[in-house]
């Protein structure tokens, strides 16, 4: 009777091991895109709808796309400040496009003196200054236009993929003292990736 006993007490054991369901195994973290040919591939048609709606001065289509709760930060140079850098969210853009409101986005460079203008105007001057759907050089993740200021994107946004637009040059006789980038910066929202940082490089005194 003792083997009956020990068989007993193995089926017994199988059955507590095997009988219950197994928990679903944890998905793997995904692996946010590196390389820019990942990069162009995961943000490259975001990347160019943003630039078709800026060309267009579309703000109702861009709001749609501005990150609901981080909204979209503004820097006129190539550093990003985040302490002063205005940051508006997808409604309050729309609102702020359409009042003629002057508000102060940063301070020129050379001179020093306050940038005050309204949204409009500053769209004008300090995002889409030039046709950067037609740019020669697009960088996927990584900076292309480089000066003497500061390039802290990456620091600025711990969690976001940057595309940049550059023109390396506008008119040959600056000898490419006259370059412009274009900077996008997207936070990744659930499966949606979203803008949360515009940034007009250039070059700076």
């Amino acid at each position: 009777m003792r083997w009956l006993s020990v068989l007993l007490a193995a089926v017994l054991l199988v059955g507590c091991t095997w009988g219950g369901t197994k928990p679903d195994p944890k998905p793997e973290p995904e692996t946010p895109p590196k390389t820019p040919a990942e990069v162009e591939k995961v943000l490259g048609a975001r990347a160019r709808e943003v630039v078709g709606f800026l060309k267009a001065k579309d703000v109702d289509r861009l709001a749609g796309v501005i990150h609901p709760e981080k909204g979209v930060r503004f820097s006129p140079y190539g550093h990003v400040d985040t302490a002063k850098d205005l940051v508006f969210g997808p409604q309050a853009l729309k609102d702020a496009w359409n009042n003629k409101r002057l508000y102060q986005w940063g301070s020129y460079d050379g001179s020093g003196e306050p940038i005050n203008l309204g949204v409009q105007d500053y769209f004008a001057r300090f995002v889409y200054d030039v046709d950067f759907s037609a740019a020669p050089q697009i960088g996927w993740g990584q900076s292309i236009g480089q000066g003497n200021t500061v390039d802290n994107w990456k620091e600025a946004y711990p969690n976001g993929i940057m595309v940049e637009f550059h023109y390396p040059q506008i008119d040959p006789k600056f000898e490419g003292k006259d370059w412009r980038s274009l900077r996008l910066v997207f936070e990744k929202k659930g499966s949606d990736w979203l803008l949360v940082g515009i940034i007009h490089a250039q070059w700076t005194i």
